[in-house]
């Protein structure tokens, strides 16, 4: 009976907390996480940096580490380095991107084509480990 009942308690506070909805699984997969951050990143990589727009480049950085920051939340340790990584460059093209927007471009202009190396540079790493892991590009 008391067993019953624990299991009957757990049930219900799970079903008040976000995090034990077990009807979005999928959601929390991390290969159906990797190809929404992969999407994400393609958008953030076709932002060019010499001549784009500041505002589009720094909300398709925002919006790439939400994505990176849900894929951590999922990698259940797995790459976690790597992705903590790649969450602080894409942090640092966000810093960059504000930078420019507010200031004088000619000389922040190089440090966001910079800070969107790092960021390249954080993606492949994090790139080819996810491929490794999910069986696809």
């Amino acid at each position: 009976m008391r067993t019953r009942v624990l299991v009957a308690v757990v049930a219900l506070s799970c079903g008040a907390l976000t995090g034990c909805d077990y009807t979005k699984a999928a959601d929390r997969d991390f290969c159906t996480q990797w190809d929404d951050v992969v999407a994400s990143a393609q958008k953030l990589v076709s932002v060019d940096t010499k001549t784009g727009n500041v505002d589009d480049l720094r909300k398709q950085a925002e919006d790439f580490r939400t994505q990176v920051e849900q894929l951590q939340a999922v990698s259940e340790n797995r790459l976690d380095s790597v992705i903590s990584s790649l969450r602080t460059a894409a942090d640092d093209l966000i810093t960059s991107a504000v930078d420019t927007s507010s200031g004088a471009t000619q000389t922040t202009r190089p440090a966001l084509e910079d800070a969107q190396d790092e960021v390249q540079k954080a993606w492949s790493v994090v790139e080819l480990m996810a491929v490794h892991e999910c069986g696809k590009a």
